[in-house]
């Protein structure tokens, strides 16, 4: 859908310790008891009831968040508030994801992708991540006052971002997470996106955002679908990263009278991409936009353009984008 893109200016870098690309690390013991670790991450995630607040940095950008979760007679439901401004965020009950903003009426969507890099390394299932991503255990720091032990998942390949993951030792809840890019020319990472805890408040009851969702109405206009068949199209992309598999595609016109656009998302698990074919613009001004750890990339295949975009290095949507063969 739609709803699944974000467009974007120059990434925030900061400087962290020089790590080893993913095939200098010792993947044996360590490897292990990382998976291990993150499968428990992932348990009391999404089997506690509370509330974190942090702050998510991009492209220089700090936003507070808070993220609740509980359990519930619904079942389990989390709820996600942007703490800038006006409300907005999103909700998640039963296979719906419920989108508000303050002054406009809820958009709801089945079966669609988690909205946040940071609940999906939560919520979506470990076996299904480590397919790309191999973790790693780095150490232990400070994050809000608790003590965190850290995990890198590093991707296999050079077509996605590595994540640095920050799991309280007391409650094994995910207290934060970085995005970062290997850089093998300049020896270390740049760092696209980060969350960072402020507080955790744990509780044995779910909180009153929650329990707002829970009693709820079920009903929401028009809940799209994201389960419907996969259009098919004529042309086809020749370089694909491994482990990514289209869960998106639709052709549609962006308005009444305009040209049509052929749509198709791609995602591993974590992170996900969009390709568009479009009628050829001509003009190149912007062939490149960059916003935190989301690139958008264009590439021109006359009579089309190709647009790439979502979270993947620059360098990887080009790869993309310019395997394109038409139809």
């Amino acid at each position: 859908m739609r709803t699944f893109i974000r467009y974007l200016i120059v990434p925030l870098l900061a400087g962290m310790a020089a790590l080893a690309q993913a095939e200098d690390y010792d993947m044996s013991a360590d490897s292990d008891e990382a998976r291990v670790l993150f499968a428990d991450m992932q348990k009391a995630s999404t089997s506690k009831n509370y509330e974190l607040l942090f702050t998510r940095v991009s492209a220089g950008q700090i936003e507070p968040v808070s993220f609740s979760h509980g359990l519930t007679e619904a079942g389990s439901i989390s709820h996600w508030l942007f703490l800038n401004g006006e409300p907005s965020g999103y909700f998640t009950k039963g296979g719906l994801i419920v989108y508000f903003a303050y002054g406009t009426e809820p958009f709801a969507v089945k079966n669609a992708l988690l909205p946040s890099v940071f609940v999906r390394l939560m919520q979506v299932p470990a076996e299904k991540i480590l397919k790309s991503y191999t973790p790693v255990l780095l150490g232990e720091k400070r994050i809000a006052g608790r003590l965190a032990r850290e995990i890198r998942l590093t991707a296999m390949d050079n077509y996605r971002y590595s994540y640095i993951l920050h799991v309280d030792s007391k409650t094994g809840i995910l207290l934060g997470a970085e995005v970062v890019h290997h850089n093998p020319g300049m020896g270390n990472d740049s760092l696209m996106e980060s969350f960072n805890a402020v507080n955790l408040a744990v509780s044995d009851t779910p909180n009153a955002k929650v329990l707002n969702v829970e009693n709820a109405s079920e009903s929401f206009p028009n809940p799209a679908d994201n389960a419907e068949p996969l259009e098919k199209f004529s042309w086809s992309l020749k370089e694909l990263p491994p482990g990514f598999e289209p869960v998106f595609s639709q052709r549609y016109a962006l308005g009444d009278g305009l040209d049509t656009v052929e749509h198709i998302v791609y995602s591993d698990g974590i992170a996900d991409f969009s390709i568009y074919r479009i009628p050829l613009i001509g003009n190149m001004d912007f062939p490149v936009v960059r916003q935190g750890r989301t690139n958008l990339y264009r590439h021109q295949a006359p009579p089309y353009e190709i647009v790439a975009v979502g979270d993947l290095p620059l360098e990887a949507e080009k790869r993309i984008a310019e395997s394109y063969r038409g139809g």
